[in-house]
C-alpha cells in the first residue's frame, strides 16, 4: 500500500497516455545527443539527467508516480564501442535497457562523447526533446537543468485548461466551421499481407530510413537563396498519400492522420519543463481529389484546409473527441513532422526516432521528419 505522502505525488493518466504505457505498445522516444570534445560531456549529461522526466516516475499503468530516485541514484548506462551510429545507440537503448513501467518511464545511457535517452511517449514526445535541444543550448536557461525536471502535467485539466474550458464553451459555434469528411476520405494501405508472426507483440517492425541534404529537394520545398525549407508538411502529407494509392493501384481517397504539438499554440514563455507528452491526433483530407489535379493544387487544398482547423480549434477537439479511424488490417497512411532542430557548437549531431512493438504500430503507416542544421558546417538536412 502506498503511503499518504506518495500519493501526493501521484496524478492520473490520460486517456492518449496510457495507450502508450501498455506493453502491447511500448512505445519510447529516443534521442541521441553528441559532443565535438569530451570535456564537455559531464556538465551536458547532468543537465540531460535532470531534464528528463521519465527517470523520477514510475507507473502502475493507470497514474504516474514518483519513483523516489533522484539524480545520484538513477543508473547511466554506457553505450559498448561497438555501437557506431548515433541512431544505432537509439536501437540498442530501447532493445537493452527500456524499463519496466512500474520502476521507471526513461533510461540514459552515456560514453566519452555520447549521450542516449530513452523515455516512454506517455509522458515525453518530438517536441520535449526538441525544446530540450533548444533550452540545453541556451545559457541564459541554465536555471531550468538546475533539478530534477517535474513531473510533466496534465493538458486537459492543467496546463490548457483554460484553452479547453473556452473551447467547451463554444464548441457549437466551432462545430459549425468545422471541414466536414468522413472516414471513407482518408487513405488507408489496402493491399498489405497479414502475416502470422512467431510472437508479434515482442517484435520491432522493420524501420527504414533516409536522410535528404535540403540543398537536393525541389525549389518548390528548398529556397536555395535563404536557406530554408517550406511547404514540408503539406509535401510529406500528398507525398505520403500519392505513394499509397500507387501501391493500391487506384487514385484516391487523399486523406491522413497527423500531429499537433500543443506548444505551437501558445505563447512561447508558457512552455516548460512541465509539457510532456503534449500533442494530438488529426485527420485532415482533400475532398473530392481527382487525378486531374497538380501536386501544388493538393498540397494548397491541404493547406487550406489544416488553417481552417486551426482557426476553429479543430486541435481541442480531436484530443477531446478522437475520430476513431483504426480499421482491422488497414493502415492508416499518418505524419508526424516535428519541424527545425538546430544545433551549435560544443554540439556535433543528434538523432531523434520513436520505437514501438510491431502490434500496436500496426494500424498505422507512420513517417516521422524532422530537419536539423548546424550554422558551423554544412549540416542541413
Amino acid at each position: 500500500m502506498l503511503s499518504p505522502s506518495f500519493k501526493v505525488f501521484s496524478r492520473p493518466l490520460a486517456d492518449h497516455e496510457i495507450h502508450f504505457v501498455n506493453q502491447i505498445n511500448n512505445c519510447f522516444i529516443q534521442f541521441a545527443l553528441e559532443v565535438e570534445n569530451p570535456q564537455e560531456l559531464p556538465s551536458i549529461l547532468e543537465k540531460i539527467k535532470n531534464a528528463t522526466a521519465g527517470l523520477y516516475i514510475k507507473s502502475d499503468g493507470y497514474r504516474l508516480y514518483d519513483n523516489m530516485k533522484n539524480q545520484e541514484t538513477v543508473t547511466v548506462h554506457h553505450i559498448p564501442k561497438e555501437i557506431q551510429t548515433l541512431s544505432d545507440c537509439c536501437d540498442w537503448i530501447y532493445n537493452t535497457f527500456t524499463p519496466s513501467y512500474d520502476n521507471s518511464l526513461a533510461s540514459i545511457a552515456a560514453d566519452e562523447r555520447r549521450i542516449v535517452v530513452n523515455s516512454n511517449h506517455s509522458i515525453s514526445d518530438g517536441g520535449y526533446f526538441a525544446t530540450l535541444l533548444q533550452n540545453i543550448q541556451d545559457p541564459s536557461l541554465d536555471h531550468l537543468f538546475k533539478n530534477k525536471a517535474p513531473m510533466p502535467r496534465d493538458l486537459r485539466s492543467d496546463l490548457l485548461k483554460d484553452e479547453f474550458d473556452e473551447f467547451i464553451r463554444n464548441k457549437e459555434h466551432y462545430m459549425n466551421n468545422w471541414p466536414s469528411f468522413q472516414r471513407s476520405d482518408l487513405t488507408y494501405l489496402n493491399t498489405q499481407e497479414v502475416v502470422d508472426l512467431p510472437d508479434s507483440y515482442n517484435l520491432l517492425p522493420q524501420r527504414f530510413r533516409a536522410t535528404i541534404k535540403c540543398s537536393e529537394l525541389s525549389p518548390y520545398i528548398y529556397n536555395k537563396e535563404t536557406g530554408k525549407v517550406k511547404n514540408m508538411t503539406d509535401i510529406l502529407w500528398t507525398g505520403l498519400c500519392m505513394a499509397v494509392n500507387a501501391k493500391n493501384g487506384q487514385f484516391g481517397p487523399i486523406g491522413v492522420g497527423s500531429c499537433m504539438d500543443f506548444r505551437r499554440l501558445v505563447p512561447k514563455e508558457r512552455v516548460d519543463n512541465s509539457f510532456g507528452n503534449a500533442f494530438t491526433n488529426f485527420t485532415i483530407c482533400v475532398q473530392n481529389a481527382n487525378p486531374r489535379m497538380t501536386i501544388g493544387e493538393i498540397c494548397s487544398t491541404f493547406r487550406r484546409n489544416f488553417n481552417l482547423i486551426k482557426a476553429n480549434d479543430w486541435f481541442y477537439k480531436e484530443y477531446l473527441f478522437p475520430l476513431e479511424y483504426k480499421r482491422e488490417n488497414l493502415a492508416i497512411s499518418h505524419v508526424s513532422n516535428v519541424g527545425p532542430m538546430k544545433i551549435k557548437s560544443p554540439f556535433k549531431d543528434f538523432y531523434l526516432q520513436c520505437t514501438t512493438k510491431e502490434q500496436g504500430l500496426r494500424p498505422y503507416l507512420q513517417v516521422t521528419s524532422y530537419s536539423k542544421a548546424k550554422e558551423e558546417t554544412d549540416m542541413n538536412d
